[in-house]
C-alpha cells in the first residue's frame, strides 16, 4: 500500500515517466531470446571455439579484423550472456533517452510534450533495433545516441549557467567513452561539442572543465580511424555493393545526398510527418509573409503527395504514375543523374529545395534566432550522419538502423517547435497530443505483432 500511496501523491509529470518505464520492461521482458547478430557472432564466440571464455583476446580479434567498437563490443558480448539483465538496463536506457530529451527540452515539465516524446520513442520503427539483433542493435545505436544526450549534460550546465555537479559530471565521462566508440555518434558529438566550446569562448565563458570531454572524445574517434579492422571490414564488405569500387567521389557524394533526402522528405514516419504538420501550424500563426509561408509548408505538402501516392492500391491514375516513376530514379547508385540530361536532375533538386524550405521555416518559426541556429545545426547533423553512410560500401545493407541519428534529431526539433506552438497556441497542443499518443500506441501494437519473434 505504501507503493500506492506514494505513486498517487507523485505528480503528472514523474506518474507519465513511471508508467512509461513499466510498459517498457513488460514489452523487454517479452523478448524471448537473443537473435541475430547477438548468437550468430557474440554469442556464439564467446560460448565456444576458439574464444570461448575468452573476452579480450575476442575483442582484440574483432579490432583487427572487422570494428573499432571495443568498448561497445564488450557490452555486448556480456550483455548477450544475460540477456535477462540487458532487458531490465535496456528499460532504464530508453526511459533515460525521455527523461533527458525533457530535461533539455522541456524546462517547464510540459506533460503534453512529455507525452510527445514518450511516443516518439514507442512509435521508433522495431526495425532500428531487430535487423541484426536486439543487444547488437540497441548497443550499436540506441545506447550510444542517449549516452551522448548524457553526456552533454554539463556543457548544457555551462550554457544555462549552471553550477556542474561533479557526480554527473564523472557519469557523463562515461557515458561519453561509450557514446564516442560509435562513429556516427562520434563524429557528431565532436562537431557539437565543438561548436558549444567555441560559442561558450566567444562569450567569454571560461571551459577548461568542458576539454577532458572533447579529448575523451578525440582519442575514441583516433581508436576508429587507426582501426585495422575497419580497413578489412571495408574490402570484406564491398561484395554487398558490387558497383561500389568503381563509382568516384561525386557519385558517392550524390548517393549520400539522395538517400538522406528521401529517408527524410519521401519515406513515411509518423514522427517525421508529425514534424512537418506542426511547421505547417506554427506557420499559420507566426509567419505573416505569404511566400514565407508556402516555402515552410513544402516539405509537408511534398512529403504527403509522397505519402499517400506511393501506397499500394487498387486503382493508378496520373498522379501514382509520376509518383512512381520518380521513385524508380532512386537506386543503389543514387538517383539516375546525367549532366546532360536535365529531366534526372528532378529529385536531387526537389530535395535540395525541400532542404531550404526547412531551413527557412526553421528559421522563421523560432523567435530566439540562438535556438535557431542550433534546430538548423541538429538538423543537418542529422542529415550528415546518414549522408556519411555513402562513404561505406555497407550504405544500403546496413539497413534503416543507420537512420537512427537523422530519427532522433528530427525528434529533438520537433521538441524545440512543440515548445513554440504551446506558447502560442495550448489547445491546438493538446489536440495533437490526442491524436499522436492513440497513433503511436497502436503504431507500436502493429510493429509487435508484425514482428518474426
Amino acid at each position: 500500500m505504501r507503493i500506492v500511496d506514494r505513486l498517487r501523491r507523485t505528480d503528472n509529470y514523474k506518474k507519465v515517466i513511471i508508467i512509461f518505464f513499466i510498459g517498457l520492461l513488460i514489452y523487454n521482458l517479452l523478448i524471448p531470446k537473443p537473435v541475430g547478430d547477438d548468437t550468430k557472432m557474440f554469442l556464439k564466440a564467446i560460448s565456444g571455439g576458439e574464444f570461448k571464455n575468452r573476452l579480450f583476446p575476442y575483442l582484440a580479434y574483432r579490432y583487427n579484423n572487422w570494428s573499432s567498437r571495443v568498448v561497445i563490443e564488450m557490452w555486448i558480448t556480456f550483455a548477450v550472456q544475460h540477456f535477462v539483465l540487458w532487458k531490465i538496463l535496456n528499460s532504464f536506457v530508453m526511459t533515460g533517452l525521455v527523461y533527458i530529451l525533457n530535461v533539455y527540452f522541456n524546462k517547464k515539465r510540459s506533460i503534453n510534450v512529455l507525452l510527445i516524446t514518450v511516443v516518439s520513442v514507442i512509435a521508433m520503427p522495431n526495425r532500428f533495433v531487430f535487423e541484426p539483433g536486439w543487444v547488437a542493435d540497441t548497443g550499436n545505436y540506441l545506447w550510444p545516441i542517449t549516452f551522448a544526450l548524457f553526456a552533454f549534460f554539463p556543457f548544457y550546465q555551462k550554457l544555462t549557467k549552471q553550477k556542474i555537479n561533479p557526480y554527473s559530471y564523472v557519469l557523463s565521462l562515461l557515458a561519453l567513452i561509450f557514446a564516442s566508440n560509435q562513429e556516427q555518434v562520434g563524429i557528431c558529438v565532436f562537431a557539437l561539442m565543438i561548436l558549444i566550446i567555441g560559442y561558450l569562448v566567444v562569450n567569454g565563458e571560461k571551459v577548461w572543465i568542458l576539454m577532458p570531454s572533447w579529448i575523451i572524445n578525440i582519442c575514441l574517434l583516433l581508436v576508429t580511424v587507426l582501426s585495422p579492422g575497419n580497413k578489412v571490414r571495408y574490402n570484406i564488405e564491398l561484395h554487398r555493393f558490387p558497383e561500389y569500387g568503381q563509382i568516384g567521389l561525386l557519385k558517392k557524394l550524390e548517393v549520400g545526398f539522395s538517400s538522406s533526402g528521401s529517408e527524410l522528405f519521401l519515406n513515411f514516419n509518423i514522427i517525421v510527418w508529425l514534424f512537418f504538420v506542426v511547421m505547417v501550424l506554427l506557420a499559420r500563426y507566426k509567419i505573416k509573409d505569404r511566400m514565407l509561408k508556402m516555402i515552410t509548408y513544402m516539405p509537408f505538402i511534398t512529403s504527403s503527395i509522397f505519402y499517400v501516392f506511393s501506397m499500394h492500391r487498387d486503382s493508378h491514375g496520373w498522379t501514382d504514375n509520376i509518383v512512381n516513376n520518380f521513385f524508380i530514379q532512386f537506386t543503389s547508385l543514387g538517383t539516375k543523374l546525367s549532366i546532360s540530361n536535365t529531366i534526372t536532375w528532378a529529385p536531387d533538386f526537389l530535395i535540395l529545395i525541400l532542404i531550404i524550405s526547412l531551413v527557412v521555416g526553421l528559421w522563421n518559426l523560432i523567435d530566439d534566432k540562438r535556438k535557431a541556429i542550433f534546430a538548423i545545426v541538429i538538423s543537418a547533423m542529422g542529415f550528415l550522419s546518414k549522408f556519411v553512410m555513402a562513404f561505406s560500401p555497407t550504405v544500403w545493407a546496413s539497413g534503416i538502423r543507420v537512420d537512427m541519428i537523422l530519427y532522433f534529431s528530427v525528434v529533438i526539433v520537433l521538441l524545440m517547435l512543440l515548445k513554440e506552438y504551446e506558447t502560442d497556441n495550448k489547445k491546438g497542443l493538446d489536440l495533437i497530443v490526442n491524436f499522436m499518443v492513440p497513433a503511436g500506441i497502436i503504431i507500436n501494437i502493429i510493429y509487435i505483432t508484425a514482428m518474426p519473434w
